[in-house]
């Protein structure tokens, strides 16, 4: 009998649920859902089947794009990088996709191309400085694209922060904009934490998948439900002494005798190889921690709290019961990084 040490749980419900919450916090504003990289690590073709209620989806790749068109998916598709060549624009035409313009390379192709129809997102850079038009570029931009339905998009780099003024600063400038079109602003903090920038269009992503997009707090106290519950199994006991060390380099030595549980799942499954020690992790649900350097197929938990534990007793790594985002503080990274990192 071979033991399965790593599973991947997708919950539908609650994916469903998570976007009514979207809905109850954007009541007027339409959906964007963002299923980039693999929806966030869920499965792109399973959430977005799951997610018919959204008026869009969010993709970063054309043949993401064209996967989804070609499973029967109907709604917007907005690819979020853009266009690059004639080819790339031709297959957007074929598969009805709306593209995100963002570069003048991008305006001199559509432009040169003259395409019967085209649905642009045009975005501007309001302080993110990553893509997009600077404001006072913007109405000549809008001048030579006039001619195909275009929405208004811009993108805050710190409503994260509920303190932090540079999202009223960005919304500012961008209102300021005098074109009469539809508009986007709010991502999963904007949407949680600033509902003045709701606008037409708002673009959820880690909240739909039942994680905070804020610090020091989770999805649960927004009302998320975790989409990914992540589990693994211990496969070996092991007893150590006190002054005796566990794993790579020595990293933790134990202060007294303890029983060390190793779990099934490692760096190579996608969990974070600089977890440190004390890295919550449940065990029979029991929430204990994890003790030395993480393997590339396995770690180590103390099971100083679960005397009775065995080989085969239930491991989560994150998911219902157990926030994510409790994994994310103790591993200096985010559950952006966790989720689409994760696989077995």
């Amino acid at each position: 009998m071979t033991m399965q040490h790593s599973t991947l749980q997708l919950d539908a419900d609650a994916l469903a649920h998570n976007f009514r919450q979207v809905r109850k916090n954007a009541p007027h504003a339409k959906v964007l859902s963002m299923i980039k990289s693999n929806a966030y690590g869920h499965g792109m073709l399973w959430a977005a089947n799951t997610l018919k209620e959204s008026d869009g989806f969010g993709v970063a790749l054309l043949s993401d794009a064209i996967k989804l068109r070609e499973a029967g998916i109907a709604q917007k598709i907005v690819l979020l990088r853009g266009v690059y060549n004639r080819e790339e624009l031709e297959l957007i035409q074929e598969f009805n996709i709306d593209i995100v313009v963002h570069t003048q390379e991008q305006v001199d192709l559509i432009c040169g191309e003259k395409p019967a129809v085209l649905n642009i997102w045009l975005k501007v850079n309001t302080g993110m400085n990553r893509l997009g038009f600077q404001p006072g570029e913007i109405l000549d931009i809008y001048a030579k694209l006039n001619k195909y339905h275009i929405i208004l998009i811009t993108h805050f780099s710190s409503a994260d922060e509920l303190q932090n003024p540079l999202t009223k600063k960005q919304a500012e400038i961008f209102n300021k904009i005098n074109i009469k079109t539809e508009k986007s602003l709010a991502h999963s903090a904007g949407i949680l934490g600033w509902k003045d920038y709701h606008a037409d269009w708002v673009r959820p992503g880690l909240m739909l998948y039942g994680v905070s997009p804020f610090a020091n707090s989770t999805g649960l106290e927004f009302d998320l439900k975790p989409v990914m519950t992540w589990k693994s199994s211990l496969i070996a006991i092991q007893k150590i002494k006190k002054g005796e060390a566990v794993g790579y380099n020595q990293t933790f030595i134990c202060p007294e005798d303890i029983s060390v549980g190793v779990v099934g799942v490692g760096y190579g499954f996608g969990y974070p190889r600089h977890a440190k020690n004390g890295t919550p992790i449940l065990v029979n649900n029991i929430q204990t921690e994890i003790v030395g350097r993480v393997s590339m197929d396995m770690l180590t938990v103390n099971l100083k709290s679960i005397p009775n534990a065995k080989i085969g007793d239930e491991v989560i790594l994150w998911g219902n019961g157990f926030p994510i985002e409790k994994v994310a503080e103790h591993t200096a990274t985010s559950a952006y990084e966790l989720l689409c990192n994760s696989h077995i």
